[in-house]
C-alpha cells in the first residue's frame, strides 16, 4: 500500500497566515485587551466569538491588476498631479467562504507630486464598491515605502468609517515593480501610469 505524503503549506500561505495573525494580535493589543488574571478563581463566561478577519487579494508579485494614473506624469520636479487608482479584488472570510468581488477607486491631487515619492498616495477617503448600493468607505494613513529587492511596497493603515464592514480595521498594500517605476520617471514625459498588485486585510473585533 502506498503511503499518502502530505502537502506542506506554500511559503505564500505560510505568509499570508502569519501576516494576518500578526495584525491581528496588533488589533487586539490596541484595543486594549489584557491577559486574564492567574487569582485561581474559576474562569469567567466564555467570550463571544473572536474577531472576523477578511482577507482580499489580486493580481501577482509582478503585475496585478492595480492600475495607477498620474495626470501630468511624475518627474523628479515638484508640481500638481492628479493621482487615480482602480482595482479589483477576490475577498474571502478568513476560515470562512467568499465574501465578494468589490472594485477600489480613490482619486488624490497633490500640490507638489514628483518621483519617487507619490506613487500611490492616499486621498482622504477611499471607496470599495462591492454591489449595487453596497460601499465600503475607507479613511487610511500616508503610505509607508519599503524597497524589497526588485520591487517597491507601499503599505496603507486605516479603518472602514462606513458602509460594508464599518468600524473595521484595515490595511491596504501595493507592490510595484521598481524598474518600471524609475524608467517611468526618467522619461521626458514622466510617469504616466504603473501597474502593480494589492492586498486588503479587513479585521473586527467583536
Amino acid at each position: 500500500m502506498k503511503k499518502r505524503l502530505k502537502r506542506r503549506p506554500s511559503f505564500l500561505s505560510r505568509l499570508l497566515v502569519s501576516a494576518v495573525a500578526g495584525f491581528v494580535v496588533g488589533v487586539a493589543l490596541e484595543a486594549g485587551a489584557e491577559p486574564p488574571e492567574r487569582t485561581g478563581t474559576p474562569p469567567p463566561a466564555a467570550r463571544p466569538p473572536g474577531p472576523t478577519v477578511v482577507v482580499c487579494l489580486e493580481g501577482t508579485p509582478t503585475g496585478g491588476n492595480t492600475q495607477t494614473t498620474y495626470t501630468p506624469g511624475l518627474t523628479r520636479t515638484p508640481r500638481p498631479v492628479t493621482v487615480s487608482t482602480t482595482g479589483t479584488f477576490d475577498c474571502t472570510l478568513l476560515l470562512g467562504g467568499p465574501v465578494g468581488t468589490p472594485t477600489l477607486t480613490a482619486t488624490a491631487t497633490l500640490s507638489g507630486g514628483a518621483c519617487p515619492q507619490a506613487l500611490d498616495p492616499a486621498p482622504p477617503q477611499t471607496t470599495l464598491t462591492w454591489g449595487p448600493n453596497e460601499t465600503s468607505t475607507l479613511t487610511l494613513s500616508a503610505p509607508k515605502v519599503e524597497a524589497q529587492g526588485p520591487r517597491t511596497v507601499q503599505t496603507f493603515s486605516g479603518f472602514v468609517s462606513s458602509g460594508k464592514f464599518s468600524g473595521a480595521n484595515v490595511v491596504r498594500t501595493v507592490t510595484f515593480v521598481t524598474a518600471d517605476l524609475a524608467a517611468g520617471c526618467a522619461s521626458p514625459s514622466g510617469l504616466m501610469s504603473a501597474q502593480g498588485s494589492a492586498t486588503l486585510i479587513f479585521v473586527k473585533l467583536f
